[in-house]
């Protein structure tokens, strides 16, 4: 995601927190939040404050907002990487450990993290984690920002936070995503296209663009007699 300083930060910040949603284990979990220098650090910390209130736990109860992870590879794999953050030099907000107490102790669940004042270049920022881990990363210019957002193995969905159409068509036009939100998380429309560019899948899912998945095209060329 790329937040700008004029953004709605209420609505970024709920936005935001799907990143954990199956405890961050989605194709397109926005897990990079790249925020404008001018608001990071109020960002970072209203989104940590509400990262806070999250409940772990068992995912048939109500009142859970983020369950298990796949296995307990994956939460060794989750925590090792948080181990990675902090050498980098990564600001650990919230979480980064494993549910240690009662009946969670027992499952794969993991705390939803959040870091601040991350670069790009950090292994956390460029490898996908697949787990509740999220990296701010501060931005100065719209060209700053598009660089940063581009500079990934990976393009699949992207999202843009901003007051400004003209900012928010300018960005959307420029980032190497399949699929870019305006102000709004993603939102996949059976009559339009799902797919990424990059490392990030091959062809599309929904839309026409679908039935190419599933079509052999034939040629028949015939000479003359």
């Amino acid at each position: 995601s790329l937040i700008f300083a004029d953004a709605d930060l209420d609505q970024a910040i709920t936005d935001s927190l799907s990143a954990f949603r199956l405890a961050g284990q989605v194709c397109f979990a926005g897990t990079r939040l790249i925020v404008q220098r001018d608001v990071h650090e109020a960002f970072s910390a209203r989104f940590a404050e509400r990262t806070r209130a999250l409940r772990v736990g068992d995912p048939m109860l109500a009142d859970t907002n983020i369950g298990p992870l796949i296995s307990a590879q994956q939460v060794e794999r989750v925590a090792g990487y948080v181990g990675v953050g902090e050498g980098e030099g990564a600001h650990k907000l919230v979480g980064g450990n494993r549910a240690s107490e009662g009946p969670l102790a027992q499952g794969n669940f993991f705390e939803p993290t959040v870091f601040a004042g991350a670069t790009n270049a950090m292994r956390i920022a460029q490898e996908e984690i697949f787990g509740p881990v999220v990296v701010i990363i501060p931005f100065d210019t719209l060209d700053d920002g598009v660089r940063i957002a581009n500079d990934s193995i990976y393009g699949l969905a992207a999202r843009v936070y901003t007051r400004d159409l003209r900012t928010a068509l300018r960005a959307a036009r420029d980032l190497r995503a399949g699929s870019v939100g305006v102000n709004l998380y993603m939102v996949n429309h059976r009559q339009t296209p799902f797919g990424g560019f990059k490392q990030s899948g091959f062809g599309r899912e929904y839309g026409v663009e679908a039935i190419d998945a599933y079509t052999e095209r034939k040629t028949i060329l015939i000479g003359g007699a």
